[in-house]
């Protein structure tokens, strides 16, 4: 029990006492508080002596019940607590402690705030972020909303148009059901005996290949057959379901879908050559990149692609034959061609105008003796010749190093 604790027992009792005193006493009250005092002068662990010479009169009576007191309660006010030397060792423990605490205790403490304060700035900074993201969120909820509707409209108008393609019988874009467009071919494009022996002159870039040569748009199947007779081992890809059907009864190895869909499939230097002919006016110019890039991919090193596509240097074309098929796009320019070739990687890049596309009509040479600038005259009857009766046919042939 500590020592405040013990005089507030002693002032308790006291004053317990004080009302036997006054009884005794006649009327004589000593202060509790005086009696506390004179405990705290002597010491708490000394018992209470009061000189006699300092009492008189009726205070002898209240001697004797404070000798009572002591007497009752010896073994308390006798006990011996913790002195001076005892009271120094606390002191300095203490001061040891709050030393130790400043030094170790402290710098925890400090690291702890320091700690707290970078977690509320992180948080803090995590709620901003949140905050954000929430923003951009309820704005991309309501920009897929607007797409949603968009979405929704162009639905709408496909469906019509598709409606208005199924009243006219219209069908795969090009105005002409399957068998129409077989039909098409014989009579437009020429019989098979006449296509294959005009692709006879591309033999020979694919005679020695040792990996397998692919074809696009392989239609009724007469290069193929043309590299079967060679030995050279080929496969096709067609987007045109009777023409594969009509290839696949022949023995020929072609596939139903789109060329460069295809391609996309086949690892980097797998072909042994690359083939297409009357094709790439079928397609847009961003489908030609991406055309000669996957050719480029696909073949190995030395081997050729050749891309045989209606000549627009030649007028004849729109007046013969370009603008008859329906489904051709846009016919493309030689020089477009070969720069393609040229900037996607291939080497000698070379257009070669074909003999057995070109007008049997020509402008003949005037031959009258005497005439004058009859040489500037032919000269240019010849360039005409080539632009309106000329090759009606060109091919590109590229070669990766």
């Amino acid at each position: 029990m500590r020592t405040k604790d013990k005089v507030a027992d002693i002032i308790s009792e006291v004053e317990e006492k004080n009302v036997e005193v006054r009884k005794i006493g006649e009327g004589y009250t000593m202060s509790a508080q005086d009696i506390a005092n004179i405990y705290i002068g002597q010491g708490v662990r000394h018992k209470l002596e009061i000189p006699p010479t300092e009492v008189s009169g009726n205070d002898r009576v209240l001697m004797i019940e404070l000798g009572e007191i002591n007497a009752r309660n010896q073994t308390t006010f006798a006990r011996p607590f913790p002195g001076g030397g005892i009271r120094k060792i606390i002191s300095i423990l203490k001061k040891i402690y709050w030393k130790v605490r400043v030094k170790l205790v402290r710098p925890m403490f400090d690291e702890q705030n320091a700690f707290n304060g970078h977690t509320v700035s992180a948080l803090n900074e995590l709620n901003r972020i949140r905050c954000e993201y929430e923003y951009e969120l309820a704005n991309l909820r309501e920009s897929v909303r607007l797409i949603s509707g968009q979405n929704n409209a162009l639905t709408e108008r496909i469906d019509k148009l598709q409606g208005i393609i199924d009243a006219f019988g219209l069908t795969r874009g090009v105005g002409l059901s399957d068998v129409e467009y077989e039909e098409f071919e014989n009579n437009f494009r020429g019989v098979e005996e006449d296509i294959a022996e005009r692709l006879k002159i591309y033999l020979p870039y694919y005679r020695d290949s040792k990996l397998p040569v692919m074809e696009i748009g392989s239609g009724r199947g007469e290069f193929l057959t043309l590299l079967r007779e060679l030995n050279v081992k080929s496969f096709g890809v067609d987007v045109f379901e009777p023409f594969v059907n009509k290839c696949l009864k022949k023995g020929l190895d072609v596939k139903l879908g789109d060329g460069v869909s295809y391609m996309n499939k086949i690892c980097d230097e797998s072909l042994g050559g690359l083939f297409a002919s009357q094709v790439i006016e079928h397609i847009s110019t961003e489908e030609l990149i991406a055309l000669c890039k996957e050719a480029y991919r696909c073949l190995q090193p030395g081997a050729y692609v050749i891309f045989e596509t209606p000549n627009p240097t030649c007028a004849s074309i729109f007046t013969n034959s370009f603008y008859i098929d329906p489904s051709h796009q846009k016919p493309v320019h030689p020089s477009l061609i070969e720069y393609i070739m040229k900037v996607v990687g291939f080497k000698d890049v070379q257009i070669v105008y074909t003999e057995g596309s070109k007008s049997p009509i020509s402008i003949p040479e005037l031959k009258v003796e005497g005439a004058e600038n009859i040489d500037e005259f032919n000269k240019a009857m010849s360039e005409l010749n080539t632009k309106i009766f000329g090759s009606q046919d060109y091919a590109v042939i590229a070669r990766k190093a």
